[in-house]
Order: structure tokens, then C-alpha cells, then sequence
């Protein structure tokens, strides 16, 4: 068994616990003798813990989405209304985003939601509370320049994407990823109706490497990013865990997640809704 077979046949089954006994005996024997595949297996399943462990009970609630729907409806009502005076305007919304969302024309504060488990919910009251609260930090949020910047690749990308590292498999474009030190997980939104186009290797100008991989669907793509990043997340979750945050960001849905390993941050950004897409990275990881 050489290394492409074991990584696109064999290593999730076996992170997984899923080979007959024939196949775990192959690829028991293989990883012994192959450094770079016990580490990816040992990745695989490292990943596969904290996703199972972070969106076991991926569900937008319900209370939530309807905040999302009210937000959305109040602001496009509010494309038709006269803008204010100029007296007026700084004590209305002046800094409110105006961002295009799921129709044209349409304007969108900032809204913010993000993955959590049914333990973590907090009790319904202080939830409201929280949620509000959220929303109003929301309304007023400027601009995000970690969000902009995903932004601004994933348009260039969908216009044109070029692949500059070998990009023929999943196995290539990790392999690639891996001998650059960068994390070599590859997410399988295939079940969404997403393919993968490939992956970009970049550097920024700190100097360190960016990871791009790219999903080409019919409505539009999920770009996925690699970067080594050691801040705090953008403020005003409604809901959070420890590693994962979701955001509407002018238009635009974006999942936040602390790689498990290294300094690293993945984020994934799409047109697509937020339901969506939280269900279409629901449908990757389990």
C-alpha cells in the first residue's frame, strides 16, 4: 500500500475505527512504516474528536433564527424608508453596516451566531438577554479586517482560481500543505454539492504562509483559509464554544475555528445562508 492509497481510501475509515479486519491489518502495517501517515492519522483522529466533541449538536436555534429573520426583514423595510437629516442621522444608526445579503438590494446589520452543544445553551432568560445584547453590539460593529480580508480573497477566487500547488487529489493538495509545515486537513463538502478546485500557497506580508483551499458549487464557493493567527476572535458571538464561531458579515457567512494544532485559525466564508452552511459543515464533519 503506498501513501495516496492509504490517505484517500483508507485514513478516515481508520481514524474512525470503521476497516475490516483485512483493511486494518494493511493499514495497520503501512502507518508503522511511514512517519508521515502515523502523523496524519494521528491528526485525522485528533480533528475528528474535537468536531464530534464541538458539533455533535450543531442546530441553530430556534429563538435565533428567528432574531436572524426579524433583523433581516426590519433592515430591508428600511431601504425603502428616507434617509434621516442630517441633525438626525448621528443619533439614529449612522454606523450601521449596509451590506448586500441573500437578495439584491437588501441591507443586513451584522449578525452574529455561533455553533454550540445543548449543554452549553444558557437558561432562556439570560439567553434573550445575551442575545440582545449581542445584536446591539452587533448593529454598531464597523468594519472586521480579518473578515474583509476573506472577503476580498474568496471574490477574487470565485472570479478566478488558480491552483499553484498540486492539486490532481485531496492527498496531493495535503501533502502539499504538510511539507509546508501548514495543517494538511482537507474538508469533504462534496455531500453539499461542492468541489474541491484545489490549493494556493501564498505568503502575507509578515511573511508567513496562507493556506487557500478552494470549493467551486453552483451558487457560489466556500473558500477555506489556513493562517497563523493568535488573537481573539472578533467580539459579540450570540452563541460560542471554546474553538468554533459563526458570523453574517456583509453578505457573507463565515465559520471561525482554532485549528487543533499550532497557531493556526481555519476560516471558511461562502455566500450562502447561514442555516446552510452551518448545515453543510455539519454534513463535512460527521
Amino acid at each position: 500500500m503506498d501513501c495516496a492509497t492509504y490517505i484517500e481510501q483508507f485514513l478516515s475509515a481508520h481514524a474512525d475505527g470503521e476497516l475490516t479486519e483485512d483493511e486494518l491489518r494493511a493499514a495497520e502495517e503501512h502507518v508503522a512504516g511511514c512517519a508521515e501517515c502515523r502523523e496524519r492519522l494521528e491528526e485525522e483522529r485528533a480533528l475528528k474528536q474535537t468536531l464530534h466533541e464541538h458539533l455533535a449538536a450543531l442546530k441553530t436555534p430556534t429563538r435565533v433564527r428567528e432574531r436572524i429573520r426579524l433583523a433581516l426583514d426590519h433592515e430591508q423595510a428600511s431601504e425603502f424608508r428616507p434617509e434621516p437629516s442630517p441633525a438626525l442621522r448621528g443619533a439614529s444608526r449612522s454606523k450601521w453596516l449596509r451590506p448586500q445579503v441573500w437578495v439584491p438590494g437588501a441591507i443586513a446589520a451584522l449578525l452574529i451566531v455561533g455553533l454550540t452543544t445543548l449543554s452549553t445553551f444558557s437558561p432562556l432568560k439570560h439567553q434573550a438577554a445575551q442575545s440582545d445584547q449581542a445584536l446591539e453590539e452587533a448593529f454598531s460593529t464597523d468594519s472586521v479586517p480579518l473578515f474583509d480580508q476573506a472577503v476580498r480573497h474568496l471574490q477574487g477566487f470565485e472570479k478566478k482560481f488558480e491552483p499553484n500547488v498540486p492539486s490532481g487529489s485531496p492527498a496531493d493538495i495535503s501533502d502539499a500543505y504538510l511539507g509546508h509545515k501548514m495543517p494538511g486537513y482537507l474538508w469533504n463538502f462534496g455531500p453539499s454539492g461542492f468541489q474541491l478546485a484545489g490549493g494556493r500557497l501564498e505568503r502575507s506580508p509578515s511573511g508567513d504562509l496562507t493556506a487557500y483551499t478552494f470549493y467551486r458549487g453552483d451558487k457560489g464557493g466556500i473558500l477555506c483559509t489556513y493562517e497563523h493567527f493568535q488573537g481573539p476572535f472578533p467580539e459579540g458571538p450570540i452563541h460560542e464554544t471554546r474553538e468554533h464561531s459563526y458570523y453574517v458579515y456583509k453578505g457573507y457567512s463565515i465559520c471561525v475555528s482554532k485549528y487543533p494544532r499550532g497557531d493556526f485559525v481555519c476560516i471558511l466564508i461562502t455566500h450562502r445562508p447561514i442555516d446552510e452552511f452551518m448545515q453543510t459543515i455539519a454534513d463535512s464533519s460527521m
